[in-house]
């Protein structure tokens, strides 16, 4: 090195012994995948608990919900209890393979799959269809579904992530080196 340098040379077993675990854990990245997996899926089913999708952005109400009462994407709550996450050995995926979930994420206009026909759905517990016998039927051309998004990486995820892995590393550093007493 030319010019002005300063080296300092250090002999610390205890330090070498927490940047050899410090470089363990990062080649080891499956126990905090797992950890990220876990964050991803609860604060994406806590999006079906509030309502709201990545950002904080509220969902508009179901007409069910409308009418009815309950929770939007919530009736049977199978589409929130399908999500869950995979991971390899460099990355976490989380997600839903529920074929209803594209249109609620992304929103979009069902239609029929003839060119004559309609869409048939059941609205049950209407009173005054209950009270004429009405079985709660009811028929369209078309139904538009709004988004509803609820998978998605937002600044609360980030920072919730950014802690896990945080925490992670304080644990490794507070390990004794290996054969301490």
């Amino acid at each position: 090195m030319a010019g002005v340098s300063a080296r300092l040379e250090f002999n610390s077993a205890p330090l070498s012994a927490l940047l050899a675990r410090l470089h363990d854990a990062a080649s080891e990245k499956r126990p905090v995948l797992d950890a990220v997996g876990g964050i991803l899926e609860a604060n994406t089913k806590h999006r079906f608990e509030t309502g709201k999708g990545p950002g904080g952005a509220s969902w508009k109400q179901s007409l069910r919900v409308r009418l009815f009462g309950g929770q939007t994407l919530r009736d049977h709550g199978n589409l929130m209890a399908s999500i869950s996450y995979q991971v390899t050995d460099d990355a976490v995926e989380w997600g839903t393979a529920d074929r209803r979930a594209r249109i609620h994420q992304f929103g979009g206009t069902i239609v029929p799959k003839g060119p004559k026909g309609r869409l048939v759905f059941r609205l049950p517990g209407l009173p005054a269809a209950e009270a004429s016998g009405d079985d709660g039927l009811r028929f369209a051309r078309k139904v538009v579904m709004p988004a509803r998004p609820f998978i998605g990486f937002d600044a609360d995820d980030e920072r919730d992530v950014i802690d896990a892995v945080a925490a992670r590393l304080k644990a490794i550093a507070a390990q004794p080196p290996a054969g301490a007493a």
